[in-house]
């Protein structure tokens, strides 16, 4: 083999095959580019959004989770301002028992005192302090620690003000995030605007859907989420 150096101003024969050195800090951008997408559901998956309606259902109404629970086992209500609006005037009645049957309208005829359309009321009541009474499923200090193997991405059905608030609530702040304005689940671009592939956490048929769309490795955090947190960041560290 000719090792003879080339005459100055002429490259090598096979120079042209080689690779250039990778800089001393390309390691590291590797590293953090093969960080997997573990994106989390907002609702109900990472954020317990029912505390922030039961709130807002007691200072409107004084009926406790234990009386909206009765109000919700019928079927009836899929409005939580109306569920206040009808369990309010039961509760002043004494609560009495059977519950009438027949959506809010038969409950208000029939106990009296019906506070009228309380939407507004309730809407006040969520900007000062409902929001703030919601409650994480996880504890900040595990979303940092998962943040540091992982690329954390979030995905909401709020806008971005709601999901700022969120954030307070939660202690952490994500590097990516998909709010209503972005687009809304099962539309599998909430997932692959954070990556072409990774893992979705969440709850329910809609972010199952949402997550075989996309091509993302589905959690169900119905049980509890703090063990796939955990589950994940000993994974991703050993």
């Amino acid at each position: 083999m000719n090792d003879a150096a080339p005459p100055p101003g002429q490259p090598a024969p096979d120079a042209g095959l080689q690779e250039e050195a990778p800089p001393a800090e390309l390691p590291a951008i590797v590293a953090k580019r093969r960080r997997p997408w573990i994106v989390f559901a907002l609702e109900d998956a990472l954020l317990d959004t029912r505390a922030g309606r039961l709130h807002v259902i007691n200072a409107l109404s004084t009926a406790t989770p234990a009386d909206v629970a009765l109000f919700e086992a019928t079927g009836e209500y899929d409005d939580p301002w109306v569920i206040a609006r009808a369990a309010g005037t039961w509760v002043r009645a004494g609560r009495p028992r059977p519950l009438p049957l027949g959506g809010w309208r038969v409950v208000v005829n029939q106990c009296g005192g019906d506070p009228g359309d309380l939407d507004a009321r309730a809407r006040t009541l969520w900007e000062l302090r409902g929001w703030k009474a919601e409650a994480p499923r996880v504890e900040a200090s595990r979303l940092a620690q998962l943040a540091e193997v992982a690329q954390l991405g979030i995905v909401t059905h709020r806008d971005r003000q709601g999901l700022a608030r969120a954030e307070q609530v939660l202690g952490h702040a994500f590097a990516a995030a998909t709010t209503r304005e972005d687009g809304v689940r099962p539309d599998p671009q909430v997932l692959l605007r954070h990556g072409p592939t990774g893992h979705f956490i969440g709850i329910g048929e809609e972010d199952r859907a949402t997550a075989k769309a996309a091509r993302f490795v589905f959690h169900d955090a119905t049980a509890g989420l703090a063990p796939i947190v955990d589950k994940m960041i000993l994974k991703l560290t050993t």
